[in-house]
């Protein structure tokens, strides 16, 4: 109870900021800074539509700013306005405002590192262990044990093709495996191709049972040991869908975010605010219940924003939330043709089974 205070405290305090900075604007400012509002793109949302914003008074456009670029980023994007219109002044107070009312980012950025500590100790913790059906009953076993390499390319193949592979057995599994792939690292996934191009989303593809789930907890286990993404993501979280299916309560990214933290104190608001830093881990896509309606009418851009978990995941494949954050998405090939439609400019992968080296 006491930090969803917290949070609509922290909403109103925004609130208030914008509607004092835009009162102490004179009309013919107030013109331009709509006018440029109008125009611009901002945090990768576009701009707000020109009608919307006419006849707009500042209280109409105050809310207008929140609706569409979400309370955690709109006084950032209202200090830039200002700067891009040549109103320093009002740029600075805002700052100034901000850091007295919310606090000086640098205690934020404090407050990230500090949690980043403990939230890499957790995920070692649920991580380096797993169950086992080899081992004795009510016994796990360490995944880095369990994992071996495995055979991955980056070459999205003809559906045909896969199943031949997954129904031949023995040796010749092996050898069709050998012959057609093109190996890749998990390290990989996110590099650049050959026209330069570094995707934000991957999908993850194989059979079952080829160690999909296996490969999502080593990538989590091995980023919080720090030996992978350590220079592209501050934070990874994990998303299971089979457990996520069962979920009738509304939530939003924040919650999806908290659901992967030790406790209730994550500085999720300041974690949101690097979503280029952020990499969500979408495990078993094919096992999802939704429909996901190609209409985008109904999905949020505001990660505090609760909806439906449908509309929420929806959102984050169409990148209509968190527009800079990066995604690896597993499934079985059954499913990619229902994926690919939520998805733009992904990048495709493929688990062909385990190496012998």
């Amino acid at each position: 109870m006491g930090n969803r205070s917290s949070r609509n405290l922290t909403a109103r305090m925004r609130s208030d900021l914008l509607i004092q900075a835009l009162d102490n604007l004179s009309q013919e400012e107030f013109k331009r800074f709509k006018d440029k509002l109008s125009h611009s793109d901002f945090e990768g949302k576009g701009n707000i539509p020109r009608g919307q914003l006419e006849n707009a008074d500042r209280i109409d456009t105050k809310n207008l700013l929140i609706q569409f670029y979400g309370e955690i980023a709109v006084v950032e994007v209202t200090t830039d306005v200002f700067t891009q219109i040549n109103l320093k002044d009002a740029a600075a107070k805002l700052r100034e405002e901000r850091e007295k009312a919310l606090g000086p980012r640098q205690t934020s950025e404090r407050s990230v590192n500090a949690y980043t500590v403990k939230y890499r100790e957790h995920i070692k913790n649920e991580y380096s262990a797993i169950k086992d059906m080899n081992a004795r009953l009510g016994e796990n076993v360490k995944l880095n044990s369990r994992y071996t390499k495995l055979i991955i390319t980056n070459e999205h193949r003809h559906e045909m093709q896969r199943e031949h592979e997954i129904m031949a057995l023995g040796w010749r599994h092996a050898e069709i495996m050998t012959e057609h792939a093109t190996p890749i690292t998990i390290g990989d996934l996110f590099e650049s191709d050959d026209d330069g191009q570094s995707p934000q989303i991957v999908v993850l593809q194989g059979a079952a049972g080829i160690g999909k789930t296996l490969t999502t907890k080593k990538i989590m286990l091995d980023w919080a040991n720090e030996e992978l993404y350590q220079s592209r993501f501050d934070y990874v979280f994990y998303i299971n869908c089979r457990e996520i299916n069962f979920d009738r309560e509304q939530r939003s990214v924040e919650d999806l975010i908290l659901g992967n933290c030790p406790d209730h104190n994550a500085p999720t608001k300041e974690i949101l605010m690097t979503p280029e830093k952020l990499l969500f881990i979408i495990d078993g896509f094919d096992e999802l219940r939704f429909s996901f309606n190609p209409s985008t009418s109904n999905l949020c851009s505001d990660p505090c924003e609760k909806q439906s978990v449908e509309i929420i995941l929806s959102s984050l494949f169409r990148k209509k939330v968190l527009l800079k954050s990066y995604l690896i998405i597993t499934t079985r090939p059954i499913a990619l043709e229902k994926l690919g439609q939520c998805l733009k400019d992904e990048r495709y992968a493929e688990i062909l089974g385990f190496s012998e080296n």
